[in-house]
């Protein structure tokens, strides 16, 4: 397509904009008429279908090479987003137009004209939410801020159209924007009687990817995976967040961990629950309790053996000692020996 069917025939105006009969293709907004003629707000639609998507030819064509920008942009949801672009090449701002928008052409995010910010056409979602580097324009920095971020602005495709001497319009800095929620931190309960742990999440986005990990009493880790892993139920909730529940069999297990992983954000909350020694009764508890077993076993066996110890001295005492054997005794049993055991 020729770009030059897309051009305005443009002229000054004493308003600061300027005004032009519209070329195919352009939807302008609502806006006063001077003299028969519309007077240009920052249009809404842009003639760029002429022109190529890749900006890596058409931002060179032009002698504005553009510094490789992501296609893709991650950010968390009521946090500040900076969408990053910026030119190699300085320019004048007073004889720049920039319109940060849509790939659709239906939403105006910012826009930049006549060396100052415009933001009466600014579109309704973005008002207040977006900020750029005035200051740095020159140097070639076309950044801008989303804050903050909202569910609303997934999956939002965006492009940056540089208008230069008024007959440029190029795609620059084209992004796909994905938000992020970050998940609450997992709860883990145990039902020592199924041998299951229960996790339950919620408040993330988007939807998560769940992993149970079990450690056994040596101390070996082992991912659980289907059929240990008994349910996993993802539901989206009214706030387009979603929550999480999932069961897994701990027959074993020592320790039980249970990780969320956001795929948007990169993070992952985790968990880790302990399985108690005695039902009921935490791991602590219950080698309080055998200690205590023990010392009472001690107990009663030195009692016994005191006792005992003291019921045979008294059975000594009982008895006479026995007297020493006289010497006649010794004798007349020699006698008796000689005799052959005869007086």
């Amino acid at each position: 397509m020729d770009y030059d069917r897309h051009k305005a025939s443009v002229s000054d105006s004493p308003t600061g904009g300027f005004t032009a009969r519209p070329p195919r293709g352009f939807s302008l907004p609502v806006g006063a008429v001077s003299g028969g003629e519309e007077t240009f707000a920052p249009p809404t639609l842009h003639p760029t279908a002429g022109f190529r998507d890749s900006c890596a030819t058409s931002c060179a064509l032009y002698g504005f090479p553009l510094v490789a920008a992501s296609s893709e942009t991650n950010g968390t949801r009521g946090e500040p987003l900076l969408w990053q672009c910026t030119l190699s090449k300085q320019f004048d701002p007073q004889k720049v137009s920039i319109y940060w928008q849509n790939q659709n052409n239906t939403e105006m995010l910012h826009y930049y004209r006549n060396g100052k910010e415009d933001l009466e056409h600014q579109s309704l979602p973005f008002k207040n939410r977006t900020k750029i580097f005035p200051d740095q324009l020159r140097s070639g920095n076309l950044s801008l801020i989303i804050d903050p971020l909202m569910h609303e602005d997934n999956l939002k495709s965006l492009k940056v159209v540089f208008n230069h001497a008024r007959e440029i319009k190029d795609k620059l800095c084209q992004t796909m924007v994905h938000v992020a929620a970050n998940f609450k931190e997992p709860n883990i309960e145990i039902n020592q009687k199924k041998m299951t742990a229960t996790c339950i999440t919620q408040g993330g986005f988007p939807e998560p990817e769940l992993a149970w990990i079990s450690t056994d009493h040596e101390g070996h880790e082992r991912a659980l995976e289907p059929p240990d892993v008994l349910t996993l139920q993802i539901h989206k909730e009214e706030d387009g967040t979603y929550s999480v529940i999932s069961t897994a069999n701990i027959t074993g297990s020592k320790t039980v961990t249970c990780n969320v992983y956001n795929p948007t954000s990169n993070k992952t909350v985790g968990a880790t629950a302990a399985l108690p020694a005695v039902e009921g009764l935490p791991v602590a508890e219950t080698a309080g309790i055998g200690v205590f077993i023990v010392a009472i076993v001690l107990v009663v066996l030195i009692v016994l053996a005191a006792f005992g110890y003291k019921k045979y001295h008294q059975q000594r005492q009982r008895r006479p000692d026995s007297p020493e054997p006289s010497a006649a005794y010794l004798s007349n049993g020699a006698l008796l020996a000689e005799n052959g055991g005869v007086c």
